[in-house]
């Protein structure tokens, strides 16, 4: 009975000091899954959310302000410069029944065409980062600020782009163009520090 109880007891330690590793190996590789999976999954989290938040200020505003440049070369080749200076605003500056073709909204007609498609196509963009920032970060409130910023200042932007492009003659055009590059200056540090934001802010567990 002493040595089948002694058996039992070695058999018992043989079986501990066999499974004990196995089982922490098991254990560890489970953790160590669980965490790089977890890495994984906030990386393409993130990634998504910085694909939508181009998709949303720094692309509309992007598209408004080449328009405006091509539109301000347009006219200078054409001495608006020199009718301002003059105060005359003769052909093409207008902007009347006569020369219709001169207009902005006719001139850079595809130019603004191609601006009003990207600007429906992406409108539910704005919609989806605001919601992305709410659901996965951990200072939604901080970046949720930045993003209320930047969303005034599209505002702005929009109202001179569409002041801009119905422009009656050359000194409201120059009005324009100026108050244009006024808005642009201001958009620039908070696009940065929103997607500064975005890449370094600490995001939720995806699966909470």
């Amino acid at each position: 009975m002493v040595e089948h109880s002694t058996f039992d007891w070695e058999f018992l330690k043989e079986l501990i000091l066999v499974f004990v590793p196995i089982a922490a190996t098991i254990i560890f590789s489970k953790v160590f899954l669980d965490s790089w999976q977890n890495r994984k999954e906030k990386f393409n989290l993130r990634k998504q959310i910085l694909n939508e938040f181009d998709r949303t200020f720094p692309l509309i505003f992007n598209k408004m302000a080449s328009i405006d440049y091509l539109m301000r070369i347009e006219y200078a080749n054409k001495g608006l410069a020199q009718i301002i200076k003059t105060g005359k605003s003769n052909l093409p500056f207008n902007f009347n029944s006569e020369n219709e073709s001169e207009h902005p909204r006719n001139k850079f007609k595809n130019e603004i065409q191609s601006f009003r498609k990207v600007e429906y196509d992406e409108k539910n963009s704005f919609s989806t980062l605001k919601s992305s920032i709410i659901l996965y970060f951990t200072n939604g409130d901080v970046i949720q600020k930045k993003y209320d910023e930047l969303f005034t200042i599209h505002k702005k932007f929009s109202a001179s782009f569409n002041s801009l492009i119905d422009s009656k003659n050359a000194e409201n055009f120059i009005n324009c163009t100026a108050e244009m590059s006024k808005v642009a200056d201001t958009t620039r540090a908070p696009i940065e520090e929103m997607r500064h934001l975005l890449i370094n802010s600490k995001l939720k567990n995806p699966k909470t």
